[in-house]
């Protein structure tokens, strides 16, 4: 499940480093995963698919050499350049294959933080008297603006024993190899 080497990778220190830059490391690199995603959970207000939790990845190689680029803009602003077969998680928990996202679909955001005044992605919402409490918290909606395949370039993996998936810097959630640990 391939995405491109240019994808910035958000760590659990809250920097973004390039997914072909942790090849080679010999240490697991720290990354935000949705634990249990087809588990619906109540957070701050919403019910998305699962908890974020500190996850470790490992194990950046290059997979696929050569092969078609899709290229999601999200609304969030953000390009998303992956393999036609990479999976992508959805609002749900559910992973679609990003050539058969369409416009509008709605994925999972990565939301690293609800402490009040501290993340500019959460919105939030006074209730009647003005007040605003971690309830009223509105979470972002991402979602696919554009979808289109064109060029070609080589892919590269992560692998994610725990969890299956990791967040990038586009805030969204992708597939991840799920070998078994060592």
């Amino acid at each position: 499940m391939p995405v491109s080497g240019d994808t910035k990778i958000r760590l659990i220190d809250g920097t973004d480093v390039l997914l072909r830059d942790l090849a080679g490391q010999a240490f697991d690199a720290r990354v935000f995963g949705v634990q249990e995603p087809w588990r619906p959970v109540a957070v701050a207000g919403a019910t998305m698919a699962g908890l974020i939790v500190a996850s470790r990845a490992r194990g950046a190689r290059m997979t696929r050499p050569h092969i078609p680029v899709v290229t999601l803009e999200l609304s969030n602003g953000e390009i998303l350049r992956c393999g036609p077969t990479q999976l992508i998680m959805t609002r749900d928990g559910t992973f679609k294959v990003a050539e058969k996202l369409l416009p509008g679909a709605n994925l999972r955001p990565l939301v690293t933080d609800i402490a009040p005044g501290t993340n500019g992605d959460i919105l939030p919402i006074p209730d009647i008297a003005g007040r605003i409490s971690t309830s009223s918290y509105k979470f972002p909606e991402i979602k696919v603006v554009s979808n289109h395949t064109s060029d070609f370039e080589d892919m590269w993996d992560l692998e994610c024993p725990y969890t299956g998936n990791f967040g990038v810097s586009a805030k969204v959630f992708v597939y991840a190899r799920a070998t078994a640990l060592r």
